[in-house]
């Protein structure tokens, strides 16, 4: 998804919320790739001792004033704009899901209080 959606070029600082106002420019991914085999990795010429399935990044500044703040003042809260929501937006749709089951089991006609009871607890 970082790739599909174009995030490679998004980044903001102090992982701030998704908000335009909050990107910096003039970074960007350049390499990107998952960890195969943990022994000769390319993390391993960064300093990284990495595990199979990690994801690494490299990152080009072309912004002065962001590398001035990555490499002088320390910053540690450099984000990329990695939505890694794929996940969570399937269980938030499995929460809408339950919850509008649940709500179509509570406001039905059809069934008793404890029938209801036992069908909401099913779906949970």
């Amino acid at each position: 998804m970082f790739l599909k959606n174009s995030n490679h070029t998004k980044t903001n600082i102090e992982h701030g919320e998704l908000l335009t106002s909050n990107q910096i420019s003039g970074a960007y991914c350049v390499q990107s790739w998952i960890v195969q085999d943990p022994e000769h990795d390319t993390a391993l010429s960064y300093g990284f001792a990495p595990t199979k399935g990690d994801w690494f990044i490299a990152m080009k500044i072309d912004n002065p004033s962001l590398w001035s703040m990555i490499k002088e003042q320390g910053l540690t809260g450099f984000s990329i704009e990695g939505i890694f929501s794929e996940k969570f937006a399937s269980i938030l749709n499995k929460e809408i899901d339950v919850e509008s089951k649940v709500k179509e089991i509570l406001y039905s006609e059809d069934f008793t209080d404890l029938e209801k009871e036992i069908k909401i607890k099913n779906l949970l």
